[in-house]
């Protein structure tokens, strides 16, 4: 088990959000992968099928050439009617398969929320006394996101300013889960007590997460963009075959959260060790 930090260190480090989460990621990290990488696996899988399985999927003569067109908008608005025909019929190939269709499309969905708890608990194992899994610690987990993520829908409802105070709520709630998991009474009025006064430390850090994802992400989407210009495909080809190809932002997603889940982790290590400094 990693030592806790030493309150000098935490005074010093009390920003360094994003080196405490690299330290608990690259000291814990690799012992989780094996489990992403076979859920990887399993949700491309069920992606994959969903987007190309042919009972999902209703073939039609071709009766347009607005893909290899040049001007693809202004055949679409020429061939509406065939495009709108095919539309109905593939929305009625799926309504037909709809039990099947929605198993593989709640999937990722569950599978994610499992994932982002068993690396929450693992990073916070290794940092913190939590006690062993259990559905009951599952539960609160499922439960306290849930509220985490609909109780600042309110703050919508309000004119201009609402946006800014729902992401504001968002953040200050960030540590919500990782204290539910950790058995705290009323993890909401915790994390929004343990975040206040460093909003938009934790906006930054999330920031420089979310943006290095998307660095990545366009990466690999440069990568096949130029293996389909080296094989002649267009663009209206390129978007078809992406679009079919979910598998791989699925599987993004995934590696996602195997690192994205050591953060929170990171924060509040970096905020409690503060808050036992001060308070001393």
């Amino acid at each position: 088990m990693t030592a806790p930090m030493p309150q000098a260190q935490a005074s010093q480090d009390k920003g360094s959000f994003l080196s405490e989460a690299w330290k608990i990621f690259r000291s814990h990290g690799m012992k989780i992968l094996p489990l992403f990488l076979v859920f990887i696996l399993i949700e491309s899988g069920a992606t994959y099928y969903r987007e190309t399985a042919p009972i999902f999927r209703q073939e039609l003569p071709v009766t347009h050439q607005c893909d290899k067109s040049a001007d693809r908008f202004l055949c679409r608005k020429e061939h509406k009617d065939e495009i709108k025909k095919e539309h109905e019929l593939a929305i009625k190939k799926i309504a037909d398969h709809s039990g099947p269709y929605l198993f593989l499309l709640l999937v990722p969905l569950f599978s994610n929320l499992f994932l982002s708890y068993w690396a929450l608990h693992h990073y916070l194992e290794r940092t913190d006394k939590i006690g062993p899994q259990s559905w009951r610690q599952f539960g609160r987990f499922f439960w306290t996101s849930f509220k985490k993520n609909v109780k600042p829908i309110l703050w919508n409802l309000i004119p201009i300013f609402g946006p800014i105070m729902y992401v504001r709520s968002i953040i200050r709630y960030t540590l919500a889960p990782l204290l539910a998991i950790a058995g705290k009474k009323d993890p909401l009025k915790k994390s929004w007590d343990l975040t206040e006064g460093h909003v938009w430390r934790i906006f930054g850090a999330y920031s420089v997460y979310a943006l290095s994802f998307w660095v990545c992400f366009l990466v690999v989407l440069l990568m096949i963009t130029s293996v389909a210009s080296h094989n002649g495909s267009g663009t209206a080809d390129l978007l078809k075959a992406l679009a079919k190809n979910y598998a791989l932002v699925s599987g993004l997603f995934v590696l996602l959260i195997w690192v994205w889940s050591a953060l929170p982790v990171g924060i509040y290590r970096v905020l409690l060790n503060l808050r036992q400094t001060t308070e001393k």
